[in-house]
């Protein structure tokens, strides 16, 4: 018996690599230039989410997945001061084990 699933929304990790190559800090206009020059390799869906994200300059990768954790988790998107203030930039590979726990408690939340 054959089943019918809806298509897979794009997740953090398909978002990132979306942005591969690009030079941070980068502001929300920065990434949607950005996918719009690869528009033949990135889907519809990725560009959406891009140009959904928060009007705000982002730090590197790790702070957009956080951008799309805020928009998926529908609690609210802070402001740019709101995430200066509470995440100062951090060593080498702190912020991405923080996103990555973020991103499996939201995950969480939704079983």
């Amino acid at each position: 018996m054959q089943t019918s699933h809806p298509p897979s929304a794009p997740s953090a990790a398909d978002l990132e690599k979306s942005l591969t190559g690009i030079d941070y800090p980068k502001s929300k206009q920065d990434l949607v230039q950005y996918i719009s020059q690869k528009s033949s390799t990135v889907g519809f869906d990725l560009a959406q989410i891009v140009r959904s994200l928060p009007e705000r300059n982002y730090r590197d990768s790790a702070e957009v997945a956080v951008a799309l954790g805020e928009i998926k988790s529908g609690k609210g998107i802070r402001t740019a001061e709101e995430v200066e203030s509470e995440e100062p930039p951090s060593k080498k590979g702190g912020r991405v084990a923080a996103v990555l726990w973020k991103l499996k408690n939201l995950n969480s939340m939704r079983s």
